[in-house]
């Protein structure tokens, strides 16, 4: 039996390459995706995820829906590593949107016509999955799994300090999220970045497949890692987020309570961990701690060669 996905995305370059193993998996059912503020602003977020469906035209098409920026705005710029349309700047034609269909709209209906079945993996800024608990408090209980990318287990960040880049987008967002009643894991950047990628493993993809050309994409991302950043590899965070639910057998976890910080003056977005011996807090979310990154790196080229 499929396992039923919603997917809620930023769509830059690594998050695209996650949603599309995603889509091409025989032993998923993707009922929805839905583009989250992140990478790109909320309305590139909902041109780029509208193109990206265009170009895979997976079969059936899921149920689109289009976020909106935090409150206070977007604070961060992925263009570094995905460039300024947040693809790579390599020409993919993005189309504009006739329709705008709500993505916390998207979420509630999806999981109420699917109750306990969906689960739930945001790649992105979790401001999609805040507005639908916020709009809908029923569907807390509803939500089969909720699987975030996102947050720090050591305080090591990405886009500052301490704050990683996700939960650093909307903080406040994260903040209702972790402290909800949803079963949920969270999958650290510092934990999924023990796993990378080289463009030999993306040269795997075939040529006949309808998302080739997002290639070009994935080479400029490889291209922006040796300037920026000095590596021949790329993370994919995502897709180890991903793997996490198709593989859950090859990832070790630990159940933590965790908070967010959202208002400090160096340490806002950082994602705290109560890891005393005897705390008075309870855990409130599953974390992954650890994999075996050389099993891992056989499943991922296995979930290549299976699209």
């Amino acid at each position: 039996m499929k396992r039923k996905l919603l997917i809620d995305l930023s769509p830059g370059i690594e998050e695209t390459l996650a949603l599309w193993l995603a889509l091409r998996n025989p032993n998923l059912e993707v009922l929805a995706v839905t583009s989250a503020p992140g990478k790109v602003n909320a309305t590139r977020a909902g041109q780029n995820l509208h193109t990206i469906l265009d170009l895979i035209d997976p079969s059936p098409r899921p149920r689109f829906g289009v976020g909106e920026d935090p409150l206070g705005g977007l604070s961060v710029d992925g263009s570094m590593l995905n460039g300024q349309d947040g693809l790579g700047d390599v020409g993919i034609p993005v189309v504009d949107l006739l329709q705008r269909p709500s993505a916390a709209k998207v979420i509630i209906d999806v999981v109420k016509s699917n109750p306990n079945e969906v689960t739930i993996l945001t790649l992105g800024a979790l401001t999609n999955i805040a507005r639908a608990i916020t709009i809908d408090p029923s569907i807390g209980s509803l939500i089969g799994h909720l699987v975030v990318s996102g947050g720090s287990l050591s305080a090591e960040g990405n886009i500052t300090p301490c704050a990683e880049f996700n939960v650093y987008c909307d903080p406040r967002a994260a903040q209702e999220v972790f402290q909800s009643k949803l079963t949920k894991t969270l999958v650290p950047i510092d934990v999924a970045s023990r796993f990378s990628i080289g463009m030999d493993v993306i040269n795997q993809i075939s040529d006949a497949d309808p998302a080739f050309g997002f290639r070009k994409s994935l080479s400029a991302l490889f291209r922006n890692y040796r300037q920026w950043l000095g590596r021949e590899k790329i993370f994919v965070n995502s897709s180890v987020a991903l793997l996490s639910i198709l593989h859950p057998d090859l990832f070790i976890r630990q159940k933590l309570h965790v908070d967010v910080e959202i208002s400090g003056e160096l340490t806002t977005g950082m994602t705290v961990f109560d890891q005393r011996i005897q705390s008075p807090s309870r855990p409130n979310i599953e974390v992954i701690t650890d994999f075996d990154k050389h099993v891992l790196n056989m499943f991922f080229a296995e979930t290549i060669r299976m699209v």
